[in-house]
């Protein structure tokens, strides 16, 4: 009894062993392929890393988007932003990578990207051209952030059409809001 467990145990470190080999293996050649400006194996290394090694991810992730990826982009932003204390470059990095996301197509980057102009008073229009940007992709939440805006400004009519919008796009609260006009 005693050697069937012990030949077990030796067969399960062993098949340990050797599947972490495989692991740095796998590695070695997907780095092979993102070498090779093959942006899907860039974006996988992102991910990888990016939970252990932020500034690994952030090569990685920075590559993909240099290839015109979106997500690279986008997920570059992210991840520089979730680092507790961003210097300067880094916030630079966010804005560069989060507009060319949101030029190549992704409603959600424009939406941050405003949400980062929206700070300063004097870039509202900028703002306010990327939440519509992004409304225009059907991406529910801008457009209820454009109704908003317009409700402060006292334009019940086109808060009312941004407020539709944002339901037809599936965000929630503006369809209770809009429900409330129609009682």
């Amino acid at each position: 009894g005693v050697n069937v467990f012990k030949n077990f145990i030796l067969t399960a470190v062993a098949i340990l062993f050797i599947s972490g080999c495989g692991r740095a293996e796998k590695i070695a050649r997907i780095e092979q392929k993102c070498a090779n400006n093959e942006v899907t194996y860039c974006l996988k290394l992102g991910k990888i890393y990016s939970r252990r090694d932020v500034n690994k991810g952030t090569m990685y992730y920075q590559k993909a988007c240099d290839l015109g990826d979106k997500r690279g982009c986008y997920r570059l932003a992210v991840l520089l932003n979730s680092k507790s204390i961003n210097s300067k470059k880094d916030n630079e990095t966010i804005v560069k990578s989060l507009t060319k996301s949101c030029d190549l197509g992704t409603p959600k980057a424009c939406f941050e990207l405003g949400e980062y102009y929206e700070d300063d008073p004097k870039m509202q229009s900028k703002a306010n051209e990327l939440f519509v940007k992004s409304c225009e992709q059907r991406f529910g939440l801008a457009c209820y952030k454009l109704a908003d805006f317009y409700g402060e400004k006292n334009d019940a009519a086109t808060q009312k059409s941004y407020l539709e919008l944002a339901c037809k796009y599936r965000y929630k609260v503006a369809c209770e809001e809009v429900g409330e006009d129609k009682k």
